[in-house]
């Protein structure tokens, strides 16, 4: 019988491999976080080269979790790394067998990796964009992706590529969308209701973006709200903002 784990010590280590101090401090200066969120960086001043980062990030995790578990570890992100090749499929099978091999020992280990994938043309989100693609999505549990809109600048969404032992919901035709805002100096995401990723792939030609604007206009001088109106029509209420104000 395995051990239950303890929701309430909860543990969560960011590994953050890209923001500095400084810029650390102006995004979040003010704010209280959690004691048991713990932020791991990198001196990227020292030199790095000849180090295997995924025996490194291996040990890493291990040791955090024989001191603590329940725990979740977060990589922001592994495209940082130069010397660790997940195009190499051998290279990303042992890193992500090793982590499965944690999620075995420790019932209570959860790691979230991010990646950035290479610049690509245009269109849906597909898991072979994922680097290393047909070795890490067999061994890993979930995959999701996020892409910015072609419809709005402003809007970005999030799409399920790959859920193990569930459902996927979060599919191409009900892909998640938000924006982001600041709220007391600090940016955050805004949920702005669901959507078909194809609709936020198109680009609105000259007059049928006029006849949407038109409609926008109306409708917020008849009461509607910017928000309502933002999860409508699948904008940013940045952008339903300049549609009003250049109206």
């Amino acid at each position: 019988m395995s051990e239950k784990c303890n929701l309430g010590s909860l543990a969560v280590y960011y590994n953050d491999y890209e923001l500095t101090e400084r810029q650390l401090s102006k995004r979040y200066n003010g704010l209280e976080f959690s004691h048991r969120l713990f932020r791991v960086s990198i001196d990227f001043t020292k030199n790095l080269s000849g180090l295997d980062i995924g025996k490194l990030l291996i040990e890493h995790c291990e040791i955090i979790s024989r001191e603590r578990n329940p725990v979740t570890i977060f990589v922001d992100n592994i495209s940082v790394f130069d010397s660790l090749d997940l195009e190499n499929r051998r290279e990303a099978g042992q890193l992500l067998a090793d982590l499965n091999r944690l999620k075995k020992m420790y019932h209570g280990f959860t790691i979230v990796i991010l990646a950035h994938t290479p610049k690509v043309e245009k269109g849906p989100i597909l898991k072979e964009h994922l680097a290393g693609s047909k070795q890490l999505t067999n061994l890993i549990d979930g995959l999701v992706g996020f892409a910015r809109a072609e419809s709005d600048d402003n809007l970005f969404y999030m799409k399920q590529l790959k859920q193990r032992d569930a459902s996927i919901e979060f599919n191409y035709e009900n892909v998640i969308t938000f924006y982001i805002d600041k709220k007391d100096s600090h940016l955050i995401p805004v949920f702005n209701g669901y959507g078909f990723e194809n609709h936020l792939l198109k680009t609105p030609k000259d007059k049928a973006r006029k006849e949407r604007n038109e409609i926008i206009l109306n409708k917020y001088q008849g009461g509607i709200s910017m928000e309502a109106l933002a999860k409508e029509f699948n904008l940013s209420r940045q952008g339903i903002y300049k549609i009003i104000k250049n109206g």
